[in-house]
């Protein structure tokens, strides 16, 4: 589920509600961490001049969604407080 939290670091960011207890159980159950703090979020603050370069480098984050600013913008703007999402490896 999607919720609002400030990271002052990276432009903008919903938060992913994730893991629930049956993540956390099932990763339990498979001796794994079910991880957590799941974001999807724009650039590093000062950095949106560098898109390009972000966007050549690859997934440069830690387990969370990374897009330009302009395209956080769109989904900040668009996508409403407790929209339920689903995770697929």
């Amino acid at each position: 589920m999607i919720l609002r939290i400030q990271i002052r670091a990276i432009f903008l960011n919903l938060g992913i509600s994730y893991p629930n207890e049956a993540d956390k159980e099932y990763a339990h159950n498979l001796g794994k961490s079910a991880g957590g703090d799941i974001k999807i979020h724009g650039l590093p603050n000062g950095f949106g001049f560098a898109k390009e370069a972000f966007r050549l480098y690859g997934d440069w984050t830690n387990g969370c969604i990374a897009v330009d600013n302009e395209s956080m913008q769109e989904i900040y703007n668009l996508v409403p407080i407790g929209t339920r999402i689903t995770i697929l490896p």
